[in-house]
């Protein structure tokens, strides 16, 4: 929440600004509290990342034997190692950028606080890149990740099957699963 106040002040109206209500709450907004905050936000990130890779790894290796290829076996730790880098762009870029080592901002200086969409329209190429590309892309791949080792798309799959299965046996009419929730058919 403080990275959010902090860092994404220009993206809400002048009149309701949140770093009102940090200073209400005692947080200071300077210079040195953002980088603090890019810092820890950086640091919980990888580990939480790099710690679900591992997790990930290790569930795939115990519970995935039997599948052949071993990326295959191994596909939800390799969806989160790919997630990785993506994930950390934009913390890595706010820690950087904080150090003075880089300068890409991520918003265009021709654009104010009150431009479309919450900034969205204002977003720089770095901004677009890093933070709409990779931010987006590494949670859509640790997303998967998970779902693949908690073996939902098996069990969609599986499921699937069964009810084609049943519906072409005659035994399922053309209600929904729903159905007994409902009430009836569900049209």
């Amino acid at each position: 929440m403080v990275h959010y106040v902090v860092t994404h002040a220009r993206a809400f109206p002048r009149g309701c600004r949140p770093l009102l209500l940090a200073g209400f709450l005692g947080i200071s907004a300077s210079a040195a509290a953002r980088a603090l905050s890019h810092s820890l936000t950086f640091a919980v990130n990888l580990a939480v990342t790099t710690n679900l890779a591992q997790h990930l790894y290790h569930k795939s290796k115990a519970t995935r034997a039997h599948i052949a290829p071993a990326w295959k076996r191994q596909l939800p730790s390799l969806l989160a190692l790919a997630s990785i880098p993506l994930v950390m762009a934009d913390p890595t870029r706010h820690v950087l950028q904080d150090a003075g080592l880089i300068s890409a901002a991520m918003y265009r200086a021709d654009c104010g606080p009150d431009n479309g969409l919450h900034g969205l329209l204002c977003l720089s190429l770095a901004g677009w890149i890093i933070t709409v590309f990779c931010t987006y892309a590494g949670f859509g791949l640790l997303i998967s990740g998970v779902l693949e080792g908690a073996g939902v798309p098996a069990k969609v799959r599986a499921a699937w099957a069964a009810s084609r299965a049943r519906r072409e046996a005659g035994e399922e009419s053309r209600d929904t699963p729903w159905s007994d929730i409902a009430g009836g058919s569900v049209a």
